[in-house]
């Protein structure tokens, strides 16, 4: 007689639910996306915006070479001794007043170890008999002559003093010869430690 196949045997409750559980597991693990260390999520992150650096002016025409020679500094830098509610001032002729304690003679032994400096008689003097001293100053360029003499009426040769930049040439649009006079206002009467200075350009 032939045998008869033999019925599998049913599995067990127990080898049922380890068969779920193992499936689900395999399933979780497979589907479950992989996460960045949180460091690398901050690493990567933008970084916040900032306001973009402020771009110099671009000034045409130039100051001229020779004059940012003479100051060494670039036409932006001279721009920045420009008062921010001047006017646009194509001349070539500023003048001020500003106190200080010394005397012509000592001023002049100041600037002589940077400027070319040579003491004057006025031509109009108040007092036609012994008239009063001024003193120049030029730089290297002599592209602009700084006067000085007393500003006190009637005159006296102490402080107050008046400070007049004379400029060879006119200018640019933008004021160079202005930026350049409160450029020498700021650095030399600074170095003076003038006080009171009166703007008297008109």
């Amino acid at each position: 007689m032939p045998t008869k196949p033999k019925k599998p045997k049913p599995r067990t409750k127990a080898k049922a639910t380890a068969t779920k559980k193992t499936t689900a597991k395999k399933t979780t693990s497979a589907r479950k996306p992989t996460l960045k260390p949180a460091v690398q999520r901050t690493a990567k992150a933008k970084p916040s915006s900032s306001q973009p650096p402020v771009a110099p002016p671009k000034l045409k025409p130039s100051a001229g070479p020779a004059v940012l020679k003479d100051l060494g500094i670039t036409d932006a830098e001279l721009y920045a001794f420009l008062p921010a509610d001047a006017p646009t001032w194509v001349r070539g002729v500023f003048w001020c007043s500003f106190e200080w304690a010394g005397t012509l003679d000592e001023l002049e032994a100041k600037l002589s170890a940077r400027y070319t400096t040579k003491f004057i008689a006025n031509s109009d003097p108040p007092d036609p008999v012994n008239g009063h001293r001024i003193l120049l100053a030029w730089p290297k360029g002599r592209y602009v002559t700084y006067s000085f003499e007393g500003a006190a009426s009637p005159y006296a040769e102490q402080s107050p003093w008046k400070l007049e930049a004379g400029f060879r040439e006119s200018g640019t649009p933008w004021g160079s010869n202005r930026a350049v006079y409160e450029r020498f206002k700021s650095v030399e009467l600074t170095k003076l430690k003038a006080k009171n200075i009166n703007e008297l350009t008109d």
